[in-house]
């Protein structure tokens, strides 16, 4: 069954569009604004329904790098070979069988919302290396974003799994433990979420490859627009 993820996204990242860069961070979180009616069976639920102490396993990230900053407002930390998201699929605990599609804008909340994100690796890198990152611009540097929360983050990697638009919670793909870390997500900082080494990407000259990844939180919530029109903000994979 598929749900309307828009309740969420208009609650999460509307609200920033009111706010002073400065404040972003101090929003409450019952400020958050409700739907017109409570969720009932078959509607989206809003985010602050479904908070919860759901543990998560412990990653390591393996290199923090602050942005450079440079005389444009916003600096570029992306190239040609940067592998962008081929879907966006946000699941949820509390909702186990819906799918809410392919989107636009990641949500993750505490303990229930988590999204999916979807690469293909082409064949050509398959003696280059694959960095999995994850880059926090400033609220300045890029689109408005709605974050709150201590900024404790996990990511679960997978290789081979084919996520689509109809993905639920109990449909997600098994996790690979040693693509698990957990970190302190800030802004203004690119977190390489993997072990990058020469010929990582794991690709061959007869086919592309599959891989992805789950990104939750225990704490805190984020709602953005991934995208590289300015300041690229989200999931990438960067081939060097």
């Amino acid at each position: 069954m598929k749900v309307s993820i828009a309740t969420i996204v208009t609650a999460l990242a509307g609200i920033t569009c009111a706010l002073p860069s400065n404040d972003i961070q101090n929003v409450q979180v019952g400020h958050i604004r409700h739907a017109e009616r409570r969720p009932q069976r078959g509607t989206a639920p809003t985010p602050e329904d479904f908070l919860n102490d759901e543990a998560f396993q412990p990653l390591q990230v393996h290199r923090e790098r602050p942005i450079r900053r440079q005389a444009a407002p916003c600096p570029k930390n992306v190239n040609a070979d940067t592998q962008r998201t081929r879907g966006i699929f946000p699941i949820s605990q509390t909702f186990p069988t819906y799918h809410f599609g392919n989107v636009a804008t990641p949500v993750i909340t505490p303990g229930d919302f988590c999204t999916i994100f979807r690469f293909v690796i082409p064949q050509t890198t398959r003696q280059n290396t694959c960095a999995i990152e994850f880059i926090f611009p400033e609220l300045d540097q890029t689109h408005a974003y709605y974050f709150h929360g201590q900024g404790h983050f996990s990511f679960s990697g997978y290789f081979g799994y084919a996520a689509n638009d109809q993905v639920t919670w109990k449909t997600q793909p098994p996790t690979n433990s040693s693509l698990a870390t957990s970190h302190t997500l800030r802004p203004g900082n690119v977190y390489t979420l993997n072990d990058p080494h020469p010929g990582n990407c794991y690709s061959n000259s007869t086919r592309n490859l599959v891989i992805g990844g789950r990104l939750c939180s225990r704490d805190s919530y984020l709602a953005y627009y991934q995208d590289t029109a300015r300041c690229p903000m989200g999931l990438f994979v960067d081939v060097s």
